[in-house]
């Protein structure tokens, strides 16, 4: 136990140290209020994330469908493209067919001009 001394000594300590647990009792109070200003920010910006993450998520579903059906247009398109290939095949060859046939018949028809006498 510190002794008192005439000029109060034990009261200027007293003072101090209760100066400077008022310090410290208000150092502790600003650090608990930016905490808690720091936590409110921090829930507003992971509602906004969980925002953000939502609209992502339903434009990614919307992309995915989209994406789907493309991918079918694009089967249905190359389907097309080896039907009408075929088709193209087919008409190539009913064209040379019908040359050969034509020319046979010109030939026939020259040659019967040819032979008739003149007049």
């Amino acid at each position: 136990m510190a002794t008192q001394e005439p000029n109060g000594s034990d009261t200027s300590r007293l003072d101090r140290i209760e100066r400077n647990i008022e310090a410290l009792t208000a150092t502790a109070a600003a650090f608990f209020a930016q905490a808690a200003e720091q936590n409110a920010r921090m829930a507003e910006q992971n509602a906004r994330m969980a925002e953000i993450q939502a609209r992502h998520g339903a434009r990614l579903n919307d992309h995915e469908e989209v994406m789907a059906e493309i991918e079918a247009d694009h089967r249905r398109l190359l389907r097309a493209q080896v039907l009408i290939a075929d088709e193209l095949r087919e008409t190539a060859a009913l064209a040379r067919d019908t040359e050969k046939k034509l020319n046979a018949l010109v030939a026939v028809v020259d040659d019967l001009i040819r032979r008739q006498p003149k007049q």
